[in-house]
């Protein structure tokens, strides 16, 4: 029987969770009858349903919360960030160089080397995009944001790419 494997929780980004705080403070104003409510010549302050208004930021509120990453402190930080050094390692021998990585497309006058170089990246970034690979891109990413959840671009894998 084949073991299921949970993928760990993908957290949103700063851009996401600063819209959602946008659209709260815009609901709760239009509950409370803001100044932009009030300008309006000839309008009904009266919201029909508040009770559905309230529950929309009630919904956003829980968004956030959830997708929020919450602080490791202690053992669970040490363990953490131990799999974290494991996690790097592994997934900078799978990376490409970035010399590789970002070379142009090889043409006709180009020497043999270089296509063959241009080649092995190619086969390179096809096992890095393997299945096995990206859960643990998954996993790196989810234990960094929960060991400095302020710092967003820890997330971002690019930072671990070899130079040569």
């Amino acid at each position: 029987m084949k073991k299921k494997t949970t993928e760990p929780k993908v957290f949103a980004s700063e851009s996401v969770l600063r819209e959602k705080r946008e659209e709260i403070k815009e609901m709760e104003a239009a509950l409370s009858g803001g100044r932009a409510d009030r300008d309006i010549i000839h309008r009904n302050d009266k919201i029909q349903e508040p009770d559905l208004l309230k529950h929309e930021i009630n919904k956003r509120k829980r968004f956030i919360q959830e997708n929020t990453p919450k602080k490791l402190t202690g053992v669970d930080a040490n363990k953490a960030y131990k799999r974290v050094k494991e996690i790097a390692e592994q997934l900078r021998e799978k990376m490409p160089n970035a010399k590789l990585f970002n070379q142009r497309y090889p043409s006709s006058s180009d020497r043999a080397s270089k296509t063959q170089d241009f080649e092995r990246a190619v086969q390179q970034q096809m096992e890095f995009q393997k299945p096995e690979t990206q859960r643990m891109v998954a996993e790196y990413r989810h234990l960094v944001a929960k060991l400095d959840p302020a710092n967003s671009s820890m997330r971002n894998i690019e930072a671990l790419r070899r130079a040569r």
